[in-house]
C-alpha cells in the first residue's frame, strides 16, 4: 500500500505521545471494535471528532489492527485531505503497540470479517501475550502456529 503518511513504529509513536504531546486515535468508527483494541491514552475516532480543536498541525497518530494499517492509513489520508498535515500511522498498529510493551491492554480477539478471515488462512492474530487463532481466543493459545513442528499441529 502506497500512501504519503509517515509511519512510526511503536517505540517512536509512544516517544511522540509522552513527551510531544501527540494524540493517538483509534480509526475505528465501531465503538465495539474500539473497545477489543484500546491502547492506553488513545482515543476512540468518535470522542477526537467531537473534540478537535482545528489546530491542523497537531500531530496525530491513527492506529488499528488491520493487515496493512489499512483503516488507520484510510482515516489518516482523510484528515491529510482536510488540511491536518501531521498525521501519522502506528506500523504494526495494536498488535505491534502491544508485542513492544509491558503495558498490556485487552487480550486476542479477531476483529470480525478481516480477523476472522486471517485466521482462516492460517496467519493467526498475535495480541498482547496470546495467539488468537480458528475463533476468538480466551486469552490461550488455540491452535498451532505454521512453522511449528508437525507434532504441535
Amino acid at each position: 500500500m502506497s500512501s504519503i503518511i509517515e509511519g512510526l513504529n511503536p517505540a517512536q509513536a509512544k516517544d511522540h505521545v509522552q513527551s510531544k504531546g501527540a494524540v493517538l486515535v483509534n480509526a475505528y468508527e465501531d465503538q465495539a471494535q474500539y473497545e477489543k483494541t484500546r491502547l492506553p491514552d488513545a482515543k476512540s475516532l468518535a470522542d477526537f471528532r467531537t473534540g478537535l480543536s482545528g489546530a491542523k498541525e497537531e500531530e496525530i497518530i491513527f492506529y488499528c489492527a488491520c493487515p496493512d494499517d489499512a483503516t488507520a492509513t484510510r482515516v489518516a489520508e482523510e484528515y491529510h485531505g482536510r488540511g491536518y498535515k501531521n498525521v501519522k500511522v502506528l506500523r504494526g498498529g495494536f498488535n505491534a503497540w502491544n508485542a513492544n510493551s509491558a503495558e498490556r491492554t485487552v487480550e486476542a480477539q479477531p476483529l470480525g470479517l478481516e480477523g476472522d478471515a486471517a485466521v482462516e488462512r492460517g496467519e493467526g492474530i498475535a495480541t498482547g501475550k496470546t495467539i488468537a487463532r480458528g475463533g476468538r481466543s480466551e486469552g490461550h493459545v488455540s491452535g498451532a502456529m505454521q512453522g511449528d513442528p508437525p507434532g504441535m499441529r
